[in-house]
């Protein structure tokens, strides 16, 4: 938007309003928020309005406002972090990152993950993942950890047919259940 409009030297009002904007952020997907003294501001109003403000290329303006009033309210974070979800994100993490996700290595992992959290004891974590594996939410493979996804439990089995043996699609329920 600068660049666009930097290169109208027949307009110096509008050449030095332009080049002394400063971003101050941008509101998906297409707008961008600048601020500056009250002059420059009015000198681009008065372009736009006279249909002389230039859109960078590939580009379109479509609409120049004024945001006036515009109060965020800050939220505070509170104090507690669930050990099952803070568990479950750092599992996430060191699988993206294909790291090792053991015990110790998920332990270690929390503590850099959330470092406000108070470190709990490797039993405390142990007992946690033991419960996230209950409620299916992780699951262990040997190795280590992994997050369960809706295609983590799909299981194919041998369907022991005389006529025609097939691959069959199970849930995890289905495949226990014929095993």
């Amino acid at each position: 938007f600068q660049e666009a409009n930097g290169y109208c030297y027949w307009n110096g009002a509008l050449l030095e309003a332009v080049t002394s904007l400063k971003f101050v952020g941008h509101v998906t997907p297409s707008t961008i928020l600048v601020t500056g003294e009250e002059s420059c501001l009015e000198t681009v109003r008065s372009a736009w309005a006279r249909k002389v403000l230039r859109a960078p290329s590939a580009y379109v303006i479509v609409l120049v406002g004024d945001v006036d009033g515009c109060a965020v309210q800050p939220i505070s974070q509170s104090q507690f972090t669930p050990l099952p979800e803070a568990l479950c994100w750092v599992i996430w993490e060191l699988n993206l990152a294909e790291r090792s996700t053991a015990l110790d290595d998920v332990t270690a992992a929390l503590g850099n993950a959330f470092p406000d959290l108070v470190p709990p004891s490797n039993k405390v974590v142990y007992d946690t993942l033991g419960k996230l594996i209950r409620d299916r939410k992780i699951f262990y493979n040997g190795k280590g950890y992994g997050v369960v996804t809706p295609d983590t439990y799909r299981k194919t089995s041998v369907v022991e047919n005389a006529e025609k043996g097939q691959l069959l699609l199970m849930s995890d329920q289905e495949a226990l259940t014929r095993a």
